[in-house]
This record gives structure tokens, sequence and C-alpha cells, in this order.
């Protein structure tokens, strides 16, 4: 068991989230022992909550409401895999000024408002990870 914890939010469960998501839920064990710490998904934000999915997540982690899990002050971070410009833009900024962690594959923002999401993230103290977004040519 881990001697302390860090609580996920999901933005997206398509091909990409719906990976992140079970090797968070299945993986648990391995992953403890590699972070030296538990990472425990909270939130999973969808646009439909009822769509059948490949992977199997609690349904009580399931919300189509970007306000529960942004406002959620458990979650310490949030990971953004679902694409596109808006509303990822302002939900990884909304996260941010929440004073929480960001780690996201989303090439178009960061390319449209990289900068400046970087700029929030250190007047607030936090982490944005961007490698897939950018590094996928890098063998």
């Amino acid at each position: 068991m881990a001697s302390t914890s860090l609580n996920v939010g999901l933005i997206g469960l398509g091909t990409v989230g719906s990976q992140v998501a079970e090797r968070l839920v299945t993986g648990q064990p391995q992953l403890t022992r590699r972070a030296g710490l538990e990472l425990c998904l909270q939130k999973i934000l969808v646009r439909d909550v009822n769509k059948p999915r490949a992977v199997k997540v609690e349904p009580g982690l399931l919300t189509n409401d970007p306000d529960l899990l942004l406002d959620d002050k458990d979650i310490q971070v949030i990971v953004e895999v679902a694409g596109g410009d808006e509303p990822m833009h302002t939900y990884l900024e909304r996260a941010i000024r929440a004073g929480k962690h960001v780690v996201t594959a989303n090439k178009v923002v960061m390319a449209n408002h990289g900068m400046p999401l970087l700029t929030l993230a250190a007047e607030k103290n936090v982490d944005v990870y961007f490698e897939a977004a950018v590094g996928g040519g890098i063998p």
C-alpha cells in the first residue's frame, strides 16, 4: 500500500482514455509500486454517460458535467485525452486556476494556447505535462 495517494480526474474515454482508465483501475499494484503512491481514479468526464464502453469502469465514476470534475477539491491531477480546442482549453485553464496539475495529449490546445497555459501553471505552482502532444515522432 502506498504511503500517499494522488486523485485523478480523466477527461475523455475514447481510444486513449479507455486505456488510461483501464491502467488506473486494473494496473493499480504495479502503478503503486512504480510511482511510490496510489493513483486513484475519481471521475471521468464523458459526453454520454450511457454509451456502451470498451472498458469496464464503475458507473459512478462517469459524469457529463464538467463542474463535477473541475470543481472537485479532492482531485489533484486532470488527465485530458479528449482532444480539440474548445471546450478543452477552457477545462484545462479552469483546472490550472483551481490548482490542479494537468497531463494532456492535446496537440491543438498546446499549439494554440500552450504558452498562456504554461505561464498560468507557473503562477499557480502546478505542472503541465504535454509530451504526448508533441513527442509522437520521437523514437
